[in-house]
Protein backbone atom coordinates (compact mmCIF):
# COMPACT_ATOMS: atom_id res chain seq x y z
CA UNK A 1 0.00 0.00 0.00
CA UNK A 2 2.85 2.34 0.71
CA UNK A 3 6.63 2.05 0.53
CA UNK A 4 8.11 2.28 4.06
CA UNK A 5 11.59 2.87 2.59
CA UNK A 6 10.41 6.23 1.20
CA UNK A 7 10.05 7.65 4.75
CA UNK A 8 12.69 8.35 7.39
CA UNK A 9 12.72 10.17 10.72
CA UNK A 10 14.29 13.66 10.54
CA UNK A 11 17.40 14.43 12.55
CA UNK A 12 16.76 15.44 16.17
CA UNK A 13 15.57 19.05 16.65
CA UNK A 14 14.90 19.56 12.93
CA UNK A 15 11.79 19.63 10.80
CA UNK A 16 11.27 17.04 8.10
CA UNK A 17 10.21 17.73 4.53
CA UNK A 18 6.86 16.00 4.80
CA UNK A 19 3.72 17.99 5.46
CA UNK A 20 1.53 17.44 8.50
CA UNK A 21 -0.90 15.43 6.39
CA UNK A 22 -0.53 13.47 3.18
CA UNK A 23 -3.47 14.48 0.95
CA UNK A 24 -2.60 11.83 -1.65
CA UNK A 25 -2.46 9.01 0.92
CA UNK A 26 -5.86 7.55 1.61
CA UNK A 27 -7.10 4.28 3.00
CA UNK A 28 -8.83 1.68 0.85
CA UNK A 29 -12.30 2.26 -0.60
CA UNK A 30 -15.29 1.35 1.47
CA UNK A 31 -18.20 -0.46 -0.13
CA UNK A 32 -20.93 -1.95 2.02
CA UNK A 33 -24.27 -3.20 0.67
CA UNK A 34 -27.27 -3.79 2.93
CA UNK A 35 -30.56 -5.41 1.91
CA UNK A 36 -33.90 -5.44 3.69
CA UNK A 37 -37.06 -7.34 2.77
CA UNK A 38 -40.49 -7.22 4.42
CA UNK A 39 -43.78 -9.02 3.84
CA UNK A 40 -47.16 -8.43 5.49
CA UNK A 41 -49.52 -11.39 5.68
CA UNK A 42 -53.15 -10.75 6.61
CA UNK A 43 -54.28 -13.63 8.81
CA UNK A 44 -57.83 -12.35 9.17
CA UNK A 45 -59.52 -8.99 9.55
CA UNK A 46 -57.54 -6.84 11.99
CA UNK A 47 -54.75 -9.45 12.38
CA UNK A 48 -51.48 -8.96 10.50
CA UNK A 49 -48.30 -11.04 10.63
CA UNK A 50 -45.20 -9.21 9.38
CA UNK A 51 -41.93 -10.94 8.48
CA UNK A 52 -38.71 -8.96 7.99
CA UNK A 53 -35.20 -9.98 6.94
CA UNK A 54 -32.25 -7.58 7.03
CA UNK A 55 -28.80 -8.50 5.75
CA UNK A 56 -25.93 -6.17 6.67
CA UNK A 57 -22.75 -6.37 4.53
CA UNK A 58 -24.63 -8.62 2.09
CA UNK A 59 -21.64 -9.64 -0.04
CA UNK A 60 -19.36 -10.06 3.00
CA UNK A 61 -16.65 -7.72 1.69
CA UNK A 62 -13.59 -7.21 3.87
CA UNK A 63 -12.56 -3.56 4.23
CA UNK A 64 -9.25 -2.95 5.94
CA UNK A 65 -8.58 -0.01 8.25
CA UNK A 66 -6.04 2.67 7.27
CA UNK A 67 -2.41 1.56 7.29
CA UNK A 68 -0.28 2.21 10.36
CA UNK A 69 1.29 5.67 10.17
CA UNK A 70 3.90 5.46 12.94
CA UNK A 71 7.28 5.94 11.24
CA UNK A 72 9.88 3.54 12.59
CA UNK A 73 7.27 1.02 13.71
CA UNK A 74 7.53 -2.56 12.51
CA UNK A 75 3.98 -2.33 11.17
CA UNK A 76 4.48 1.02 9.38
CA UNK A 77 2.49 1.05 6.13
CA UNK A 78 0.77 -2.26 6.91
CA UNK A 79 -2.91 -3.01 7.46
CA UNK A 80 -3.40 -4.50 10.91
CA UNK A 81 -7.17 -4.32 11.45
CA UNK A 82 -10.53 -4.51 9.70
CA UNK A 83 -12.85 -1.50 9.40
CA UNK A 84 -16.20 -3.21 8.87
CA UNK A 85 -18.04 -6.16 10.39
CA UNK A 86 -18.71 -9.53 8.75
CA UNK A 87 -22.14 -10.33 7.30
CA UNK A 88 -25.02 -10.12 9.78
CA UNK A 89 -28.51 -11.50 9.16
CA UNK A 90 -31.51 -10.37 11.22
CA UNK A 91 -34.90 -12.08 11.04
CA UNK A 92 -37.95 -10.52 12.69
CA UNK A 93 -41.56 -11.53 13.09
CA UNK A 94 -44.40 -9.34 14.35
CA UNK A 95 -48.03 -10.18 14.98
CA UNK A 96 -50.43 -7.24 15.24
CA UNK A 97 -54.02 -7.68 16.39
Amino acid sequence: WLNPAAFTDPAPFTFGTLGRTLPSLRGPWFRNENIGLAKEIRVREGHIFEVRATVLNTFNRTVFNNPSATIGSVSFGMFTSQKNLPREVELQGRYTF
